[in-house]
């Protein structure tokens, strides 16, 4: 992070380009630089199926299996059922463009 900071003072506070005795404006200069580290602890992940099939039932039980198989994974790997959540689901139908 850095970052600089300006602020001129004049003699009522609004004469922001007096200058100094010196011939330069006066004023304050307030510069810093800063670093952060830090281990992560948190990683977000969007995962997602889609199955096409003949009849919505089946492609809802594919999409299912898939996922299922996804988050028994997650779980073999360290997640928490509480770092697991579902945020979408839907069902659309898809028609053929050539009728």
């Amino acid at each position: 992070m850095v970052g600089a900071v300006t602020y001129p003072i004049g003699s009522s506070g609004s004469d922001s380009n007096q200058l100094a005795r010196d011939g330069n404006l006066a004023g304050i200069s307030v510069s810093g630089q800063g670093q952060v580290s830090g281990t992560p602890d948190l990683a977000t992940v969007n995962l997602g199926v889609e199955a096409f099939r003949d009849t919505v039932q089946l492609a809802r039980d594919d999409a299912a299996a898939a996922m299922k198989s996804m988050i028994v994974t997650l779980k073999d790997y360290g997640i928490a059922d509480e770092g697991i959540k579902t945020s979408r689901f839907g069902i659309h139908p898809r028609f053929d463009p050539n009728g």
